[in-house]
């Protein structure tokens, strides 16, 4: 039996990797050469995933990779609820500093990539302030897991609701192509709803390095014939 530590990726995609008759794990190697340790430059704001237990045996899964890149300043915690967002951060903050990256059916699609709404009870945000709030915000939370858990994850941490909530709009679908389904030609995996938001920010070089990264994921799984996989957000 091969031996799967230490692995950098997910331990269910390095076996995958392992099981194809590699002698290493190329996305190891991968993000092993292109992991940035550098501290966080203060203008880039903190991104915080928290994942769904039940989501970290999935092969296809992206987002352990945005940590491994960037461990300065991306976090993932798993877990089904913290009871506020500083449990989530382990820093004392607001979540109103915080938007929580949360698309509905309901949302318009916009030009610009994105929406913010304001919580519950609150005016909304003009648009010729939509880009301007989305800058200063501390940072961003996304819930991992498939679409049925993200919004089990949702309902289960109230402190959500006090948060800003950001909808985020793709012109290209998903790089997951017939790998896996999305509820809508709009949605993204984790990883690249995280690059799509960092190019938002006016962080390229950060967006680049982690489509490459979600790309080097895909190109490891062979096309499976027939129906895709359950329609997942991950």
């Amino acid at each position: 039996m091969k031996n799967l530590e230490p692995t950098t990726c997910s331990p269910a995609l390095h076996e995958l990797c392992l099981k194809q008759g590699a002698t290493s794990c190329p996305i190891c190697a991968w993000t092993d050469a292109h992991a940035v340790t550098k501290d966080r430059d203060p203008k880039t704001p903190r991104i915080v995933i928290l994942q769904h237990p039940q989501e970290p045996k999935e092969s296809l899964g992206s987002a352990w990779m945005a940590p491994r890149l960037y461990p300065k300043w991306m976090d993932l915690k798993v877990g089904l609820s913290r009871k506020s967002i500083s449990q989530l951060i382990d820093l004392e903050t607001s979540p109103k500093d915080w938007a929580v990256v949360y698309p509905k059916s309901t949302d318009a699609f916009h030009e610009r990539g994105f929406t913010l709404f304001q919580p519950k009870g609150k005016p909304p945000i003009q648009d010729t302030e939509q880009l301007e709030i989305l800058k200063k915000l501390k940072g961003f939370v996304f819930l991992d897991g498939t679409w049925a858990q993200s919004k089990t994850l949702w309902w289960r941490n109230p402190w959500v609701l006090k948060s800003l909530r950001l909808s985020l709009h793709s012109k290209a679908p998903s790089r997951y192509g017939v790998l896996r389904k999305e509820p809508n030609k709009a949605y993204l995996s984790t990883l690249e709803s995280i690059a799509h938001l960092e190019g938002i920010l006016g962080f390229e070089d950060v967006a680049k390095n982690l489509t490459e990264g979600f790309e080097e994921i895909v190109k490891a799984h062979p096309v499976r014939k027939g129906r895709p996989s359950s329609t997942r957000r991950n």
